[in-house]
């Protein structure tokens, strides 16, 4: 008995130190829960009526649309600098890294503030899905991602108009810098970007960002808008 005894707890400890050695502590965990995923979005059609549950699932999209928002942008604030704390350890890496260089205007010239081939600021970067992305798969499975966006001031004057709702006061201030393309139709319309002056009032909800699809090779010049008193470009 005495040496079963003894022969056990050699065992164990052994196993203790052997399996010691397997496991490292890290920021990195895989996690498997009910409560991540996408909120699921009515699809109730024209006309129809948004039951209870249908209200609350648009005014969850909301609340997590502007928490998103909000956070993203303090965390950019913090982290995308020399500050490297420990509120920055939510990812893999702490931030992407990215070029920024000047370029040439990417529209026509007529619609750049600036035309001498420097008014245009272009910020490329590369992404890695196993590297940035921290995404658990075999390494000769990873993606790699490059994006090059070209951002440019643009000339408002020209190309803008007020429109007033139904009760007639100015609400819609549409652009005219190219047709829009409505992805759900596509359905080829003249406003290249609307924006909603009574939204922007709801302190409550994020600012929107979004993109549009449009027709490349095309220049539209209204000269027949009026100028708007004001403009958020």
């Amino acid at each position: 008995m005495i040496l079963l005894a003894a022969a056990q707890v050699v065992v164990f400890t052994l196993a203790g130190v052997f399996s010691s050695g397997t496991f490292s502590v890290t920021n990195e965990v895989l996690v498997q829960s009910d409560a991540c995923g996408y909120i699921d979005y009515p699809t109730g059609g024209a006309g129809e009526i948004f039951n209870t549950t249908d209200w609350n699932l648009l005014n969850a999209a909301f609340v997590e649309d502007r928490t998103a928002a909000t956070k993203s942008l303090a965390y950019s604030r913090t982290c995308y600098g020399d500050y490297t704390g420990s509120d920055c350890n939510y990812f893999i890496v702490p931030s992407i890294a990215s070029v920024n260089r000047t370029a040439a205007c990417p529209f026509d010239d007529s619609m750049c503030l600036q035309n001498d081939g420097s008014g245009a600021v272009q910020m490329s970067s590369s992404v890695h899905s196993i590297e940035q992305l921290g995404i658990n798969s075999k390494y000769e499975y990873g993606l790699t991602y490059n994006r090059v966006t070209t951002c440019a001031p643009l000339v408002t004057e020209g190309y803008q108009q007020w429109f007033k709702n139904a009760q007639g006061v100015d609400q819609y201030l549409e652009f005219f810098y190219g047709s829009y393309i409505n992805t759900g139709n596509n359905e080829e319309l003249p406003v290249t970007f609307a924006y909603d002056s009574f939204s922007n009032n709801y302190t409550a909800t994020a600012y929107p960002v979004k993109y549009v699809w449009f027709r490349t090779g095309v220049t539209q010049i209204h000269t027949n808008l009026l100028p708007a008193t004001n403009s958020p470009l």
